[in-house]
């Protein structure tokens, strides 16, 4: 599969240029803001970035056929309008949130784009588990680029469920309108993804005058390793 270099979007330029700031720090997962101390070292704290809890989006893939089919998750600018938001006829994709269908989540990606922490996958399939996820970007220009998550390398020995793996946010993953995930589905399974945000992106606060980035706490997760959790910053 061949990869074609492509040029950062505003969104990941954006992002690249926050996360140079190292101002996110003591993260637990709840809302409150990080503090530093001014430079004459004074008993005076500064507010930095308020911190929103990081609740996933929930994605449920249901094969209930009898042969495998090809999911397609996201990807709005090119799927809204195709049949079954372009995965094979038969597959069915649900949201774990209640009242939420998952088209909203799909056009919720073009207006709202947000950057990746974590990727929880559940299945009750080891082979579905073995089964890799296609990541296929494009920017504005028309470059295409894919990747290959191969979710062997991401199964943990600190996991005592053997039906989870947890990706990590070294895959480095941006969803917009045109980021797409595409993955096959084995026969009668089911899978879950869990999808933490980093960082969200509403550019039309930017028009408000309002910081167009929201930032989150890190993803509350338990790989089953002993967890050590920051203490918060008192002020």
């Amino acid at each position: 599969m061949k990869k074609v270099k492509r040029n950062k979007s505003e969104f990941e330029r954006i992002l690249g240029e926050l996360e140079g700031k190292e101002q996110f720090h003591h993260l637990d997962g709840e809302e409150y803001e990080v503090y530093e101390e001014y430079e004459n070292h004074s008993e005076m704290k500064l507010p930095q970035k308020k911190l929103f809890r990081a609740n996933p989006y929930q994605i449920i893939v249901f094969n209930p056929t009898d042969k495998a089919l090809k999911a397609v998750l996201y990807g709005n600018d090119k799927f809204l309008l195709k049949d079954n938001f372009g995965s094979d006829r038969g597959i069915e994709i649900t949201t774990g949130q209640s009242g939420v269908e998952y088209v909203e989540l799909l056009q919720r990606s073009s207006t709202l784009p947000f950057k990746i922490q974590h990727i929880r996958v559940e299945s009750d399939s080891d082979l579905q588990l073995s089964k890799p996820i296609v990541i296929n970007e494009k920017n504005g220009r028309g470059n295409l680029s894919q990747r290959l998550i191969n979710l062997h390398i991401y199964r943990s020995p600190y996991q005592n469920l053997k039906n989870i793996i947890d990706i990590d946010r070294e895959e480095e993953i941006d969803v917009d309108g045109s980021t797409f995930f595409e993955v096959e589905v084995e026969p009668k399974t089911r899978i879950i993804y869990s999808i933490f945000p980093m960082y969200e992106v509403n550019t039309g606060d930017t028009l408000k005058g309002r910081d167009p980035i929201k930032a989150f706490a890190n993803a509350k997760v338990n790989t089953g390793a002993i967890s050590i959790r920051p203490k918060k910053i008192s002020g």
